[in-house]
C-alpha cells in the first residue's frame, strides 16, 4: 500500500470511494481495502448517532467519533473489536481548554468505554490551538477499568 497516497474515502452502498493519487477511484469494498494491507479508518462529521448501525456493518477497523456523538452509543453498537478514535470537542476542549482538562477528558473516555481507543479531537483540531494543549493530547493516560 506504500506505493499509493490515500486521501480520504466517502462510503457509498457499504463501499468506500477513495482518493487514490489525485484521483477518486473504483468503488472499493471495505474487505478489499483491507486485503491490500490497509486498515479502514472512517471518519464523517457531526452526530452520526443515527447511522451507526449501518457503519457498524461496514465493517471499518476505526471509527472517528465527532465530539456531539455519545462515545458510550458508538461501543455498545460497533462492539469491542472496533478502534473507537476522537470524541474531543476540538474548540471547546482542545483549543481553548488546558492540559489539565484534556488529560481528564481523555481518562473519562477511557473509563466510559475503555480499548482499543485512540486519542485525537472529534474533527480537525483548528489553528492557534495553544502547543501545550496539542502535546497533552500524546501524553500518557493511565488506563484503569
Amino acid at each position: 500500500m506504500d506505493k499509493y497516497l490515500i486521501k480520504g474515502g466517502i462510503p457509498l452502498n457499504g463501499r468506500i470511494v477513495y482518493h487514490i493519487n489525485g484521483k477518486y477511484s473504483d468503488c472499493l469494498g471495505v474487505e478489499e481495502i483491507q486485503k491490500r494491507g490497509a486498515w479502514v479508518k472512517l471518519h464523517i462529521c457531526g452526530n452520526i448517532t443515527h447511522l451507526l448501525h449501518g457503519i457498524a456493518d461496514l465493517g471499518v477497523d476505526l471509527i472517528d467519533a465527532d465530539h456531539m456523538v455519545d462515545i458510550i452509543t458508538v461501543r455498545k453498537i460497533v462492539g469491542d473489536n472496533v478502534v473507537i478514535t476522537g470524541n474531543l470537542d476540538p474548540v471547546a476542549a482542545i483549543k481553548n481548554g488546558n492540559p489539565k482538562n484534556i488529560k481528564e477528558a481523555i481518562q473519562r473516555i477511557y473509563e466510559n468505554i475503555g480499548n482499543p481507543y485512540m486519542v485525537n479531537a472529534g474533527c480537525e483540531i483548528p489553528s492557534g490551538t495553544p502547543v501545550e494543549n496539542l502535546l497533552a493530547l500524546c501524553q500518557e493516560i493511565p488506563f484503569i477499568r
